[in-house]
């Protein structure tokens, strides 16, 4: 990192993109990505993506599986041979360990970031550290006064409990079909493994007490990283200290006496340790698995856990459980099958509806292609913009309302544009009406002049700083001016994004949104951003292409404005007037290319002093205030308009 910390120096390059080294194209791209890492995890919002990119739900439930059979053998050893039976104190001993561990994390920065504190209450937190203890406590103190058969029992009475307080907390529902995937798991799981069922008074009471914990548990586990981008590490760094003050509370009360006396000697000792660590890991791939998939999920996995080893010990150790266990055990695996094949993509349906995540269906007017080039019919088609996938709430889908201007866009971004014959020119009338305006600002030479606003230029500047080791894009909003020399007038500018600038889905919700906003105000989008990750790439790539091919379509002179870093790094050093940016249009072959020897000669600045302001915000650090889209979807409480930024 020490590239980056001399660019954040004290003289020109501290708020330049990052410049490639002499280096070996092999070592820039490894640099590249240590820096891209270590960036990443400096955001709450980043090291979400981090997690979700490496932990997908395959990885993190194996990773949980293999994990939990490893800590069920070191438990069986330090509770068996070793003789340590204090389960509450065995379970302080995990927590405290893990806490150790999160703490040389963080000491090596190697800990992801944690979201603002006002994005999650405190007693959320709290609750989690709470029902932790009680959960991981219980279950020991449960499995030692109870018979297999009733803990089991208990185990399985969990399913059901995270099912209705899901719907009770999120009015969550879940199909019929799953219902009798899920069933089908109970009782299979509960033929092979409940034999027993003795009874005692303080054991059930136990049981009883352990379930609640765990099904709440494992639902604030799962719904704080899907819902509030906290990952698991961050987690866990923030609720472990309250788990050990609530089983430091709990060992006198469930643990007997005689701890003290016990034989610490190196074996006993070290194998403590073991089983601390793996508890360690089995807590952190539980909390990854949970982030990946859901509470019930979960669930279904740890009975799975327990299938394949009753399953395991009868084909490869001749254990024989009995003819009925093998059969429910079977019957279980079978339901799991299911459960998971309606948990795929398209196979199934949760009639889910959770506060916090609408659904909200767009109206989208489409004009039919006509002949003879009069008045187009219209057809109908619905958008349903699933907030899942781009991450919005009740507050954006405000935007989404069904206006046929805006919703065309979305349509058209993935179909054939009708054209006309005649002019090839997209037949809405708002593209028409600004045909018309376009013949006002040509030149003699037939090119157009554009007039950037100096809060536009300076905010696209700023965004680009913000993300060094990244490239970034916005979007341009204006209009063509009405005086008599038209030309278009960039007013303000949108930064939209610094990761994943290709996927489309985030994309055509922010077009939407910025599309929707800027009408009332008689603007439009009418032109595009970009700047490149490397320092002396000044190539558009075929994002930026994309992106102005779609722009240009609504909008036919629609510029893209690419970042240039040479001129960038010498701002300081000159006085020059002219845009730190490259002028990008279209030529008669519907090409990209760059206008003027020196790429902005056709590019104005409105305000002439506008480098010397964009020198002071960098030297004051401004760019830590920038907001993008990309920081709106992933929490709302930031603003995308940066109403404060110029203050």
């Amino acid at each position: 990192m020490g590239l980056i910390d001399s660019l954040l120096a004290k003289d020109a390059r501290k708020f330049l993109k990052r410049k490639d080294s002499d280096a070996a194209e092999a070592g820039r791209a490894l640099e590249e990505l240590r820096s891209s890492l270590y960036n990443e995890l400096k955001t709450s919002e980043g090291a979400k993506r981090q997690q979700q990119r490496f932990c997908g739900p395959v990885v993190a439930m194996s990773f949980n599986f293999i994990v939990a059979v490893g800590i069920i053998l070191a438990n069986k050893l330090v509770m068996g041979r070793v003789g340590f039976n204090f389960p509450i104190f065995l379970t302080l001993i995990h927590y405290a360990v893990a806490w150790i561990l999160l703490a040389f994390f963080k000491s090596l920065s190697l800990l992801p970031m944690s979201p603002p504190s006002k994005t999650t209450p405190f007693s959320s937190l709290f609750s989690l550290g709470a029902v932790m203890a009680f959960a991981s406590g219980l279950a020991n103190t449960s499995l030692k006064h109870n018979s297999v058969g009733f803990y089991q029992m208990a185990k399985i009475a969990v399913t059901p409990t995270i099912v209705l307080a899901e719907f009770v907390l999120f009015k969550k529902t879940i199909s019929s079909q799953k219902v009798m995937a899920l069933g089908v798991v109970s009782l299979g799981v509960a033929i092979a493994t409940v034999t027993d069922l003795e009874f005692n008074l303080f054991g059930a009471l136990v049981a009883v007490a352990w379930i609640i914990p765990s099904a709440i548990n494992k639902i604030l586990w799962s719904n704080l990283q899907q819902q509030a981008n906290w990952t698991a590490l961050a987690l866990m760094w923030k609720t472990t200290p309250f788990t050990v003050f609530f089983l430091l509370a709990l060992m006198p009360w469930l643990d007997p006496p005689g701890v003290l006396l016990f034989k610490w000697d190196l074996g006993n000792s070290s194998a403590i340790l073991i089983s601390a660590l793996l508890g360690f890991l089995l807590q952190w791939s539980g909390a990854l698995a949970l982030g990946a998939t859901s509470a019930t999920s979960h669930v279904v996995l740890g009975q799975f856990k327990t299938c394949v080893i009753l399953l395991g010990g009868y084909v490869i150790f001749g254990s024989d459980p009995g003819f009925i266990s093998i059969c429910g055990a079977v019957a279980a695996l079978g339901g799991m099958s299911v459960y998971t094949f309606l948990n795929l993509p398209g196979k199934s349906i949760d009639h889910s509806t959770i506060k916090q995540l609408p659904k909200q269906n767009v109206t989208i007017s489409k004009p039919k292609a006509d002949t003879d080039g009069g008045g187009g019919e219209t057809g109908v088609a619905v958008v349903s913009v699933d907030p899942i996938l781009s991450k919005t709430t009740t507050a954006n889908i405000s935007y989404l309302r069904t206006s046929s201007r805006f919703a065309l866009r979305l349509h058209n971004f993935s179909l054939q544009f009708h054209r006309s014959p005649a002019s090839g020119i997209i037949r809405t009338d708002s593209v028409n009406r600004r045909s018309s305006y376009i013949e006002m600002g040509m030149g003699s030479n037939g090119e157009l002049k554009y007039e950037i606003s100096q809060n536009a230029y300076i905010k696209l500047v700023l965004h680009s700083l913000r993300h060094k080791t990244a490239a970034v894009n916005g979007v341009l909003v204006g209009r063509i001016s009405p005086s008599d020399d038209g030309f278009v007038e960039i007013s303000d500018s949108v930064p939209l994004f610094h990761s994943n600038l290709a996927l489309l889905p985030p994309l055509e919700i922010s077009l939407i949104m910025i599309e929707e906003h800027y009408v009332a105000q008689g603007l439009s989008i009418v032109g595009y951003f970009h700047a490149n990750e490397r320092f002396d790439d000044v190539e558009l790539c075929g994002v930026a292409k994309n992106i102005g091919d779609h722009i240009s379509r609504y909008f036919p002179q629609a510029p893209i404005l690419l970042l240039n870093n040479k001129k960038l790094e010498a701002l300081s050093k000159s006085k020059d007037r002219s845009p730190v940016m490259q002028l990008c249009v279209k030529d008669a072959s519907r090409n990209w290319r760059v206008v003027g020897t020196d790429g902005g000669s056709k590019l104005l600045l409105k305000e002439p002093s506008a480098n010397v302001v964009l020198s002071d915000y960098i030297s004051s650090e401004k760019w830590k205030d920038v907001t993008d889209v990309d920081d709106h979807l992933d929490d709302v409480t930031k603003d995308w308009l940066n109403p404060g930024l110029f203050n």
